[in-house]
């Protein structure tokens, strides 16, 4: 888990970079895991519970956006 006194700067480049720039989904679902809470996260479309949740909604994105290339 991410230290309290983390900065909102250093989740969100964490999350970006080692979260939905990451291809590799054990590293992905490392970063997952250390970077969210394992209980909830929510998102525009609604609630995503738990870390492997989180994996398949990425994985979501990833195959919508391999379509469109």
């Amino acid at each position: 888990m991410f230290p309290i006194s983390a900065t909102i700067s250093e989740l969100m480049h964490a999350k970006l970079l080692e979260v939905f720039n990451e291809r590799d989904s054990a590293r992905r679902s490392t970063a997952i895991a250390r970077i969210y809470a394992d209980d909830i996260r929510t998102d525009d479309d609604g609630v995503t519970t738990a870390h492997a949740a989180s994996e398949t909604s990425i994985q979501l994105i990833y195959h919508v956006i391999s379509q469109m290339l």
